[in-house]
């Protein structure tokens, strides 16, 4: 992901891993949610990001399809209650299992 938000955040320098949780909605379905922050050099946030979305197992459970909402938010904002800045969906696409040695 671009720590400069397309270009909004010139002075961004890196973007941290989402971090979040994921729900059985039953059957092959989960639902999950997570969260990054962007910082500056001195390490300042410049703006928190939301990633939200769905996997659903394919029969198998080799594969996975998966849907994703990005959303980011000002740095003093509270991403679970607040509006975002922005927001994109994501194209949906799909995860492969690895397969064990």
């Amino acid at each position: 992901m671009d720590a400069t938000l397309f270009g909004t955040f010139q002075s961004a320098v890196r973007i941290s891993s989402f971090q979040g949780t994921w729900a059985r909605k039953g059957g092959r379905n989960f639902a999950y949610s997570t969260v990054a922050i962007a910082v500056d050099a001195q390490g300042n946030t410049l703006w928190v990001g939301t990633m939200t979305g769905t996997e659903t197992m394919q029969p198998g459970c080799n594969t996975e399809l998966v849907t994703a909402k990005f959303a980011a938010y000002a740095p003093d904002a509270n991403p679970f209650t607040d509006a975002p800045f922005f927001t994109m969906d994501l194209p949906d696409h799909y995860g492969y299992r690895m397969p064990t040695p």
